[in-house]
């Protein structure tokens, strides 16, 4: 039954990706269904780094305090049932083919995108669940973004702006601030974060709007999920006009940034790839599995940069970058990696090893594609060094998922030589995940495998 239940969803899935991209059906189909501009109590969370952790914090903080609460994000790591959750929860796999049977039997053959008919879907979902709030992460945001739909939202979140999505919102700050703020809304109240930059911008229109705006503008931040967490407590304060939201919740961190993968978690994956490759045990033996992993999905250079300065900061072992990136990403973006290169007086991170993952995937970017790139002079040269020597290493490994639930890290991890060591998996795109247990052997025993 279940495995019926899994073979169904993934059609369902792939029935929905071969609807084409055009979102002036988007708004066609919000009216056939019967879903209203002003139904729900709307926290629209839009920016260019963050969004995903912010909403998620406030989510379980609204939680915890009592409230009923959907929260739609993007991207997914494993299954795209995990973009709408209730209460925490992801919508059940079973759910998510009902409604949307029930999506194609009204809307019939329009076209719409993959992101609009995701987020229809999970505006069905809340309204059964009758949730009282809803959280909605922007995909590019702003202006052009499905999410941009409602107009009864509370309040807007804008955690960070950096420049990402060029060829749709703007080769300047600006012009992505003035995308970005097309998500203030009339009386809405709007919370900023420290590193939105173009303040006046968003004040001058949340002005002509009657918009009240809450700036975040600490700058002590130690990491950047310290900088999203006092941003999500002003949210909280925002939305139930309390002193205090739980500190529990502010400190949950969503499984898409940073998520931390335990021994448990690392041997429970071996375990599932040995069953399907039973020969690359002695391997994964001989070469040695990472002890901790550390997934994240930054895609643009401010994000790799926080990460690298999160990872400096609070990891104080030598680690591996492993990273595969879309095909529509500079290699510049990677710019940051130069920064934690080598061990500083204190012994603080030292970045032992670099991969580049030639995942096969319709949208990685090829080895090839990398090596023409690397005489970019935007690249810097500590970064294209790097980048050079990990190419000598790289072979071909394919894509699949897994599904971990739990996080941890294990401090005590060791390297070969029995150096403390994180080993670091970085996913540069959204729609390429691999096995992190098998990108990592493979890469480290040369093996060539697909998934």
């Amino acid at each position: 039954m279940e495995d019926d239940v899994e073979n169904e969803f993934r059609k369902t899935v792939s029935d929905i990706l071969a609807r084409s991209e055009k979102l002036d059906e988007f708004m066609e189909c919000l009216d056939l269904l019967g879903i209203k501009r002003d139904q729900f109590n709307v926290i629209h969370v839009s920016g260019t780094n963050g969004k995903s952790s912010v909403s998620y914090k406030v989510s379980q903080c609204l939680i915890s305090l009592g409230k009923t609460v959907g929260l739609f994000t993007s991207p997914h790591l494993f299954g795209c049932n995990e973009r709408i959750r209730v209460q925490g929860v992801d919508i059940p796999k079973a759910d998510f083919i009902r409604i949307a049977n029930y999506i194609n039997s009204v809307i019939g053959t329009r076209k719409i995108h993959f992101f609009s008919y995701i987020l229809l879907l999970s505006l069905l979902y809340f309204n059964e669940k009758d949730v009282e709030w809803v959280i909605l992460e922007s995909g590019i945001g702003g202006f052009m973004d499905a999410t941009n739909f409602v107009t009864n939202t509370k309040i807007v979140v804008i955690p960070s702006i950096g420049y990402d999505h060029m060829d749709l919102l703007g080769n300047t700050l600006d012009e992505i601030a003035f995308h970005k703020a097309a998500t203030i809304k009339r009386h809405s109240v709007v919370v900023l974060g420290p590193n939105c930059y173009k303040y006046e911008i968003f004040e001058n229109i949340a002005r002509k709007l009657g918009a009240k705006v809450i700036k975040n503008d600490r700058r002590d931040f130690s990491s950047f999920d310290e900088e999203n967490t006092e941003t999500s407590r002003l949210v909280i304060e925002q939305a139930l006009r309390i002193g205090k939201a739980s500190e529990s919740a502010l400190s949950s961190r969503l499984m898409m940034r940073m998520q931390i993968l335990s021994s448990e978690q690392c041997e429970r994956a071996k375990r599932h790839i040995f069953s399907k490759f039973p020969g690359i045990s002695d391997k994964m033996d001989k070469y040695g599995i990472p002890r901790a992993v550390i997934m994240d999905i930054g895609h643009n250079e401010t994000a790799i940069s926080r990460l690298c300065s999160d990872v400096f900061k609070v990891y104080k072992c030598n680690f591996t970058f492993c990273c595969a990136i879309s095909e529509r990403r500079k290699l510049r973006i990677l710019n940051p990696i130069a920064s934690v290169q080598g061990t500083n007086a204190l012994g603080q991170p030292s970045l032992r090893k670099f991969y580049y993952l030639n995942v096969n995937h319709k949208y990685c970017r090829s080895l090839d594609s990398v090596i023409n790139e690397l005489e970019d002079p935007e690249l810097s040269n500590g970064a294209r060094e790097i980048i050079k020597l990990g190419l000598e290493k790289s072979k071909m490994i394919c894509s699949g998922t897994t599904h971990y639930k739990q996080s941890g890290f294990n401090k005590n991890s060791k390297d070969n030589d029995g150096n403390n060591s994180v080993n670091w998996i970085k996913e540069s795109d959204q729609t390429i995940l691999t096995r992190c247990c098998i990108m990592l052997s493979s890469s480290l025993a040369n093996v060539k495998m697909c998934w």
